[in-house]
């Protein structure tokens, strides 16, 4: 279910002679009466809305900042004087057109690049409108003109919710999980005079995998990619029910069960995990997210130098923390007129990791591909040491590292007695033994590695076929790398058994190093985030 979207009521076609109403009916006119008196307080109020803005309230006085200005949705009424360059748009995309005004009228300032679409059937991008050159200035974006967290406590009516609510200051007090972006979502995507409005109604629905349904995830043919999107699912799905059920029931002239749905919450919250920001300041004590507009069309391509964007600051408030004034960005390289202006969100991120959040895998680079190999530890001696020997991640170019085949060979070694294992060529015999068991893994699949490599060859892209696309790249990914650690095997058996680094694919750049995880800030180094586990019987 998609959410509801609503659209700005144009306060100029509600033009109407109260006073030519009947006399007569008295009733009427005391509602005409209170309506306007009603528009008049809301056109007063816009005009304190819109200018209370982060840069302007100090820590200690936001809480009050939107006190007195009422429940009912402010227009927006924000002018800014400042000079503004943008390129002529050849874009024919109305909600992109209006972003632009509001974003010109708001101060931000656009000189050389537009938004578009990017691919067929898919979301936009950044483009050029002229040839730039590297570390150009093409954009800036006042800090009033995000979604952010600190807006969020100090421009929409929800702030007072953060200091008076005790479940939102308990959802709030999370650091990293971005609740109050999301409920800033979840607010202002159906207020009809939303200050943001031309945002909102830009930005598209995320793409995450997390979205899925049951029927879907089961498409990935991945056990651990699978459990790991339904676990952030279920967590979703129970702050929805404890926190957005809780603001139904206690503001129900804020939010209702007829737009702020569970599929709406779901949206919000991966929409804030996946494609913010982090705007945190120097000073601050915890992680901020912040959407930030035509910031968030920048696609990524590895390799993109990371040199692109900072914050501009006016000051600090009087807690000492850096008050963001804009979001301004450079050209990373040179661009001709109509090339794609991107940016790399990674160039070492696991590839599990994109599916999982940004609901995709980058096709230039199989860096984060991996899998893990493991002997089932039920089947093992209580040995944590034996274990972890028998445990590794086998990147792209499928090798197995020799410390894995050493401890694989001595555990079968102890057990042919039982097994009646010929052991009189060691190394051959646990070899032979090992492709055997991963020729039998890979004849669990639902489909081949052929097959599905023939059906993304002739896939036709649209909207309707998306996912379809992101599941047979992740199938093929992974069933590669099994494909690979086969075929490397046959040839280390059909040349020399013994012979270290005899593998009949050359070692590949990943994310894996001799079948250990690189340490890095965007992946955890656990086999819960490989792309599959291929589990053996202990030899």
């Amino acid at each position: 279910m998609q959410p509801i979207s609503y659209h700005p009521v144009s306060m100029e076609s509600q033009e109407i002679d109260l006073f030519s109403i009947t006399r007569q009916n008295q009733k009427l006119r005391r509602y005409i009466l209170a309506l306007s008196i009603s528009l008049a307080i809301v056109t007063t109020s816009s005009v304190l809305y819109s200018f209370a803005s982060p840069s302007s309230t100090s820590c200690d006085t936001y809480n009050t900042l939107q006190e007195n200005s009422g429940t009912q949705p402010i227009a927006n009424q924000h002018t800014n004087t400042a000079t503004t360059t943008t390129s002529t748009s050849s874009t024919s995309d109305p909600a992109y057109e209006n972003l632009v005004h509001w974003l010109l009228k708001g101060g931000a300032s656009i000189d050389g690049v537009e938004g578009r679409s990017a691919f067929a059937g898919g979301g936009r991008g950044l483009f050029a409108t002229r040839d730039l050159s590297r570390h150009e200035h093409v954009f800036s974006i006042p800090a009033q003109l995000w979604l952010s967290e600190t807006n969020a406590k100090t421009m929409s009516p929800i702030a007072r919710l953060f200091h008076k609510d005790p479940i939102v200051k308990k959802f709030d007090a999370i650091d990293g999980d971005a609740w109050a972006l999301v409920l800033l979502l979840e607010y202002e995507r159906y207020n009809p005079y939303s200050f943001w409005k031309p945002y909102t109604d830009f930005i598209p629905q995320p793409a995450s995998v997390i979205r899925w349904t049951d029927e879907e995830l089961a498409t990935l043919q991945s056990a651990t990619l699978t459990e790991k999107a339904v676990h952030y699912r279920n967590y979703i799905t129970d702050t929805y029910h404890e926190l957005m059920l809780h603001l139904i029931r206690h503001y129900p002239h804020m939010f209702s069960t007829a737009t702020n749905t569970l599929a709406s919450f779901m949206a919000s919250t991966v929409t804030s995990w996946t494609r913010s920001f982090d705007v945190s300041r120097d000073g601050s004590k915890r992680k901020e997210s912040g959407l930030v507009p035509l910031g968030d069309l920048l696609n990524h391509v590895a390799g993109t130098p990371f040199d692109h964007w900072w914050m501009e600051t006016n000051g600090k408030d009087s807690c000492g923390v850096e008050v963001a004034s804009s979001f301004e960005f450079k050209t990373p390289e040179s661009k001709r007129t109509g090339q794609e202006v991107v940016i790399s969100y990674s160039d070492v991120r696991a590839s599990f990791s994109w599916v999982l959040w940004a609901g995709f895998v980058p096709q230039e680079t199989k860096y984060g591909d991996y899998l893990t190999l493991r002997v089932d530890p039920k089947q093992l001696p209580d040995s944590e040491e034996l274990v972890k020997s028998l445990t590794v991640w086998i990147g792209s170019d499928g090798r197995i590292p020799e410390t894995f085949l050493a401890a694989f060979k001595t555990q079968l070694e102890k057990s042919s007695g039982n097994n009646k294992i010929d052991l009189s060529n060691g190394w051959e015999a646990a070899l032979t033994h090992l492709v055997h068991a991963i020729e039998r893994f890979e004849n669990t699949f639902p489909t081949t590695f052929e097959a599905d490599k023939e059906e993304l060859e002739n896939l036709v892209s649209s909207p309707d076929t998306f996912k379809k696309w992101v599941a047979l790249n992740v199938r093929t990914r992974y069933k590669e790398i099994v494909r690979r650690m086969i075929e490397n095997l046959h040839h280390r058996l059909k040349t020399d058994p013994v012979l270290t680094g005899n593998w009949k694919y050359a070692a590949e750049k990943s994310i894996v190093n001799d079948g250990q995880l690189e340490t890095r800030w965007d992946f955890s180094s656990s086999c819960e985030y490989a792309f599959t586990t291929v589990i053996l019987d202990a030899p």
